[in-house]
């Protein structure tokens, strides 16, 4: 445990404090609990860009068919979709 102390007179005895062992583990305990939090921040952060985009894409992707369905639907033939798959690829 930091004694009032220490917090206080952090600054000015950064160096003894780093020579100690204890102090060694508390702080490597420290950087492994904020890595930690990064990498699962990280992970949710990947996790929502997947999903939104996910669902961005889907949504564009029923609206462009509509459209398709609609002429396909007008023309009575499959040769709209045809072009559009060329158009897409």
């Amino acid at each position: 445990m930091v004694s009032f102390f220490d917090r206080v007179c952090y600054p000015f005895n950064i160096f003894i404090r780093l020579t100690s062992k204890k102090t060694i583990r508390w702080i490597m305990a420290d950087l492994f609990t904020d890595l930690l939090i990064y990498i699962a921040i990280g992970i949710m952060t990947f996790a929502m860009g997947a999903i939104i985009g996910y669902q961005l894409l889907m949504m564009y992707y029923m609206k462009r068919f509509m459209v398709i369905a609609k002429q396909c639907f007008d023309a009575d033939s499959v040769v709209p979709i045809i072009d559009e798959l060329a158009r897409e690829t």
